[in-house]
């Protein structure tokens, strides 16, 4: 009896013992620290103000069409004899063709940084917008992230994508569904609403373009708006 009693708290234990870790909630599959690396930058660089007027030709410089000093740029190409070199009898020299070079590049605008964006690796149950267990444990990520100071201040963009499977009208839907619970449930764990943009893009944009049907077409993505 005590054998039979004894294997029975066994069993039972060893039944909890999975149980509990059948529930255990799946872990994120990235860190607050991951979302803020990729998102702590503007997306674009602000314009440089433009100089006061006669700022410009007192560093010996020019103020470009949208007012912003340039050096002056030396398009002759070799210099002058003055008359101290003729009566000397040496031979003008010719500009160095690197500092003219280099005088071009300081003139041309930077490239705009490209906006900066994540895919947040949030998936659905089967032909719904209900968000996974896993989903749910990197929206939570997401969301703390969001809390933190070097973010606090950003709008961002959720967008929806689906793969090519269906009419492009039901994927249109569905991927805005899905963006819009992604915004309900940052929304619910303390990011303001007017933080989050929700837009869905249906079948477009592919992540493999050689692919269309394939899993990772169907995704949700971040991007920083400020």
């Amino acid at each position: 009896m005590k054998r039979s009693v004894s294997g029975s708290f066994l069993s039972v234990g060893f039944m909890l013992a999975c149980s509990a870790a059948i529930a255990a909630p799946p872990a994120p599959q990235y860190t607050t620290g991951d979302i803020v690396n990729t998102f702590a930058t503007p997306p674009a660089d602000k314009a440089a103000p433009a100089a006061p007027q006669g700022e410009c030709e007192k560093k010996g410089m020019i103020a470009g069409d949208d007012g912003v000093c340039e050096p002056v740029k030396d398009e002759r190409g070799f210099s002058l004899p003055t008359r101290a070199t003729l009566s000397a009898g040496a031979p003008a020299k010719a500009a160095p063709r690197a500092q003219a070079a280099r005088v071009q590049q300081a003139s041309a605008p930077a490239a705009p940084r490209p906006i900066p964006k994540r895919d947040l690796l949030i998936t659905f149950k089967i032909g719904s917008a209900q968000l996974t267990d896993q989903a749910e444990a990197n929206a939570r990520v997401f969301a703390e992230a969001l809390s933190s100071p070097a973010l606090t201040n950003g709008k961002f963009e959720i967008a929806g994508y689906t793969d090519s499977v269906g009419s492009p009208e039901r994927n249109m839907t569905l991927s805005q569904q899905r963006a819009d619970a992604v915004q309900a449930f940052l929304v619910a764990h303390g990011v303001d609403a007017s933080r989050i943009v929700a837009k869905g893009y249906g079948a477009t944009d592919f992540a493999v373009p050689t692919q269309p049907t394939a899993a990772q077409n169907r995704r949700v993505e971040a991007r920083r708006l400020d």
